[in-house]
């Protein structure tokens, strides 16, 4: 079933805090890798928006690693683990995603479903 992208980011910005609404974040669901020092874990990014990332998992570094989140479809520029709740993070990315990027690949996740099923070749 077609999704209207904008209509659910309007939706998104209107239910935020003022705070909050310069950087909207789109709820999705899919599998990612993350890479820290040597370390390559899987997790599930929970939440994007062009400043950054919600990620779940049970091998997220610490508050101030730098880090690598990939996954199908999308650039994600490094970034920094900003805050940690559990087996929640938050990541800062140091080069802001655009929406011409973000959009095109939430649709396609969407349309998708499927989780990404290895480790990225060729990068890192």
């Amino acid at each position: 079933e077609p999704v209207d992208m904008v209509a659910l980011l309007n939706r998104k910005l209107v239910s935020q805090p003022v705070e909050r609404r310069a950087m909207p974040r789109v709820e999705i669901r899919c599998d990612v890798f993350v890479k820290f020092a040597e370390n390559l874990s899987s997790a599930a990014l929970r939440n994007i928006s062009a400043g950054g990332l919600q990620l779940e998992g049970d091998e997220l570094p610490p508050v101030g690693t730098y880090i690598s989140v990939f996954v199908e479809g999308l650039n994600i520029p490094p970034g920094e683990v900003i805050w940690r709740r559990g087996n929640l993070a938050g990541i800062e990315v140091f080069e802001e995603l655009s929406w011409t990027s973000i959009i095109p690949w939430i649709r396609t996740a969407i349309r998708k479903d499927v989780p990404m099923t290895g480790p990225p070749s060729g990068r890192g």
